[in-house]
């Protein structure tokens, strides 16, 4: 029965493995005509995500200065997607949070503040 196990186990090391190697090795440079799509199909998603905050801050929903801020990450964060693109990267600016401290910010037992309801936290 062990003899099965360590069998089983090791030919499920082996196909996992073996399989990573192999998508690694059949991936191709991707089509410029479709990056091009991409990067104006993500550049509509930009403008409509812009629009959309107009409307929150029209609605009373979002505070001017909070949309300013959300605006200018949105478009910050375009300028990465249009720096890769350019490079031939085609991770769309993720940074996967390598350089992130895990330390918690500020204290956990927050009050919601009574200026804006979007920015209300539930609290335990």
């Amino acid at each position: 029965m062990l003899k099965k196990f360590a069998v089983s186990l090791l030919t499920l090391a082996f196909l996992t493995f073996g399989a990573g190697t192999a998508f690694g090795a059949t991936t191709t440079a991707p089509d410029p005509a479709k990056l091009a799509e991409i990067k104006a199909l993500h550049q509509q998603m930009v403008e409509l995500k812009v629009q959309m905050i107009d409307k929150k801050v029209e609605a009373g929903i979002l505070e001017k200065e909070k949309a300013e801020k959300i605006k200018d990450a949105i478009k910050e964060r375009q300028k990465k997607v249009e720096e890769d693109l350019a490079n031939g990267k085609v991770d769309f600016g993720k940074k996967h949070h390598k350089d992130r401290d895990n330390k918690p910010k500020g204290d956990s037992k927050e009050t919601p503040d009574a200026k804006s309801s979007s920015s209300m936290r539930l609290t335990k």
